[in-house]
């Protein structure tokens, strides 16, 4: 009798360690199947502005791509579009965490365009997006590009690190 409720939970145990495996790898492919497909729009919108991306990112859904010879930076907005911005009009560089009662709702860059109210929002974590660990991933990401987009901007552009609102 012992014996028999013991094989029954390893199999149970099994089943439950099979379909946390299969979770996963479908996650995993699911994202790398993403990844491909955004890969190939930025490419391709690079090649359509005569662009040469250099370095290049994905967080969450997103893309991200900079070239440092034009000092253009290509991003897909939250709706899919892709934008170019040009780092020679961005005053500052900054990046803005989003709370609500002490958890993080959004992470992202904030670049200031010169002469103008324009503000430019490069999301790289928001909590819409339905996967909390990529918090940590995405802030070390943000920070990443923060810096890159920073070297960027004209000499004397202010580039505060982090912002916290409500």
């Amino acid at each position: 009798m012992n014996t028999v409720i013991i094989n029954f939970l390893l199999a149970a145990l099994m089943l439950v360690i099979i379909i946390l495996i299969l979770v996963v790898a479908i996650d995993f492919f699911r994202r790398k199947n993403i990844k491909k497909s955004l890969s190939a729009q930025l490419n391709q919108f690079a090649v359509f502005n005569e662009l040469h991306i250099t370095a290049r990112d994905f967080p969450g859904s997103r893309a991200i791509g900079l070239d440092p010879d034009s000092k253009a930076l290509i991003f897909f907005t939250p709706d899919g579009k892709p934008e170019i911005v040009d780092l020679q009009n961005i005053v500052h560089c900054k990046i803005k965490k989003s709370f609500h009662m002490r958890n993080v709702q959004s992470i992202q860059l904030e670049l200031q365009q010169k002469n103008t109210e324009k503000v430019h929002l490069l999301p790289f974590y928001q909590k819409t997006d339905g996967w909390e660990f990529g918090l940590s991933s995405a802030m070390k990401k943000a920070i990443r590009w923060h810096r890159m987009i920073a070297d960027h901007i004209t000499a004397g552009a202010e580039n505060r690190p982090i912002s916290r609102s409500k």
